[in-house]
């Protein structure tokens, strides 16, 4: 068997065409180990010249592609914005791009990291919304053919308004497709399917101004954009029933619509002691009313994760929030005296408790060290990674195009 197989490879060696396609191949061969011998010796004479400019571009050369990610929200310019900061922290080692339908489509990006998913598909009119679901089962077909990784942030428990049957059938295919969950706290339920990393809310410590409060006695604060859920009314109520000449509220923020705002304003009236700025304010303005708080108040029915919560703590403000799990743990990680907490919904009592306790000090600054940014955006980077791993297990990925 051997012999007969040696003579059959022996006759076709006798086949001219076979002979020059195997010189071909040999001489192409020669040329490749060629020029690899040179380009290494041209990067090492490169990386030993004391020339930085020529090891820059060696270095350069030789580095891997960064791998692109694209946000599922638009560019946010306000500092004190989660999503500003965690652009910010992971634009060092990804090339980050953020939504438009147009690069959602047709750009080339490795990983869409979904944040608040139900805001692509909703829209005031009924055409609106009818457009953004065929974009969206659009999308949904893109990521599927190109084997895009997916990743999400679970920012909430459930959206906080509910958006109907079509939009819960869209999001649990968005769901199916996910590779990697990445969730606040680890009270987070998580769907099924993915590796689920936990990344804390980062902090806002030096984002606006020097963080050093300037307290006007007895100023008690809600700021933030204003929906339903966040109980804006019920402090109201609240603090109407308070005693107390000296205290004064502050309501700092942007209505979600107008009849939230027709109602403060009724409420507002009521009380001289209260004060209102119904829109959204610069990142100055801000840091001034959370600065000149002496209590911060969130009288939200339910709360999960607050990006409030961690500006005012950042800005040595104590807080006073809804008693819940996530609340009680970051209440023990900041330390004693920062984070207070009532049983929903907020009352007079419960707002005059905590402002007897803030005023009795005895706080030392909050730790909020393990929430610097740095950290934050190494390790969606590498929640990033993860998650292309996985897209490539489902089958081969077509190449990202390059610009």
């Amino acid at each position: 068997m051997l012999e007969s197989s040696a003579a059959a490879c022996l006759e076709r060696l006798r086949d001219p065409d076979l002979r020059r396609d195997l010189g071909r191949r040999a001489h192409e061969h020669a040329t490749l180990a060629y020029d690899v011998d040179r380009t290494a010796k041209r990067y090492l004479e490169a990386v030993t010249s004391p020339t930085a400019p020529e090891r820059a571009v060696a270095e350069a050369a030789l580095e891997t592609p960064r791998l692109g990610v694209l946000f599922s929200f638009v560019r946010d310019l306000s500092k004190a914005s989660f999503t500003r900061q965690l652009a910010r922290a992971v634009e060092g080692q990804a090339d980050v791009r953020f939504f438009s339908w147009r690069a959602a489509l047709t750009g080339a990006y490795d990983v869409l990291h979904v944040h608040w998913p139900e805001r692509l598909l909703r829209h005031p009119t009924w055409r609106g919304r009818a457009a953004k679901r065929v974009l969206f089962v659009a999308l949904l077909a893109r990521l599927t053919v190109r084997r895009t990784a997916v990743v999400q942030t679970l920012h909430n428990i459930a959206p906080h308004e509910a958006g109907g049957m079509a939009e819960d059938v869209l999001l649990r295919r968005l769901h199916a497709q996910t590779d990697v969950w990445i969730r606040l706290n680890r009270h987070t339920p998580v769907p099924r399917g993915g590796r689920t990393v936990t990344i804390p809310h980062g902090h806002y410590l030096d984002v606006l101004g020097d963080g050093v409060p300037r307290p006007v006695p007895g100023r008690i604060l809600l700021f933030g954009l204003l929906r339903p859920y966040k109980g804006a009314e019920e402090l109201m109520d609240a603090f109407r029933a308070l005693d107390g000449p000296d205290l004064t509220l502050r309501v700092v923020g942007r209505p979600l619509d107008d009849e939230i705002a027709v109602r403060l304003r009724s409420l507002a009236r009521r009380d001289v002691r209260t004060s209102l700025v119904l829109a959204h304010v610069p990142d100055d303005v801000l840091a001034d009313e959370v600065r000149a708080a002496e209590l911060v108040v969130l009288p939200y029915r339910e709360m999960h994760n607050s990006g409030a919560l961690l500006t005012a703590l950042s800005f040595g403000v104590p807080v006073l929030v809804p008693r819940g799990p996530v609340n009680a743990e970051i209440a023990d990680e900041v330390g004693q005296g920062w984070v207070h907490q009532f049983d929903a919904p907020v009352t007079a009592d419960a707002i005059g408790v905590a402002i007897e306790a803030v005023r009795q000090g005895g706080r030392s600054t909050p730790r909020l060290g393990a929430r610097d940014w740095a950290s934050i955006g190494d390790r969606h980077v590498e929640a990033y990674t993860d998650a292309i791993r996985a897209a490539r297990r489902r089958g081969l990925r077509s190449p990202r195009r390059r610009r």
